[in-house]
């Protein structure tokens, strides 16, 4: 086989290896504190405005011995009690007054951010190029435990990545453990 010939596979097949090459993870950047964590078995309420990131909050601290009040228990309260959130700062107060009714230590409030932009794909192969756009993601994550009878904040935590992703629900979890993580550990 000629050497230019042979050269020309070569590199053929090593940048092609580049393009089909599966997209290695963003990891986050996550920062948090406690001064005070629940104790073992402690009653919690989880609040927050994106349905994916209170699942995977509850998840976590059900695996690690929490009692979650189940969303459902809460919104019948909220009906018993006439209690309307209007989804501003008030909403805080009468959801501790909430949790204080339902034997919560703490209630778990948990606030996302999340836009969308266009990114572009190029890369060049042995037969031209190839170009395209596709939705990426930003999105961030804050989580704060407060406690029902002093109204303090007993630890807190947040997540981002550095840069969009592809898949936002995924992302969500992800962000939501790691500044679960960050807060507790």
């Amino acid at each position: 086989m000629k050497p230019l010939l042979m050269f020309t596979i070569l590199a053929f097949l090593h940048l092609s290896s580049f393009a089909c090459a599966p997209l290695q993870p963003i990891p986050p950047i996550a920062n948090g504190f406690h001064h005070a964590l629940p104790n073992d078995q402690a009653r919690l309420v989880v609040w927050g405005d994106h349905a994916s990131a209170v699942d995977t909050a509850t998840t976590w601290l059900m695996k690690r011995g929490y009692r979650v009040v189940e969303r459902a228990k809460l919104d019948e309260v909220l009906r018993e009690q006439k209690i309307y959130l209007t989804h501003t700062d008030e909403d805080h107060a009468r959801l501790l007054q909430v949790g204080k009714l339902l034997g919560a230590k703490q209630v778990i409030f948990l606030d996302t951010n999340f836009s969308q932009h266009q990114g572009d794909d190029a890369f060049f192969n042995a037969y031209g190029g190839r170009a395209g756009s596709h939705a990426l993601y930003n999105i961030d994550v804050s989580i704060r435990g407060i406690d029902i009878e002093s109204g303090e904040i007993q630890w807190t935590g947040t997540a981002t990545y550095p840069g969009g992703i592809r898949n936002p629900e995924e992302g969500m979890g992800h962000l939501t453990r790691s500044a679960l993580s960050k807060a507790w550990g």
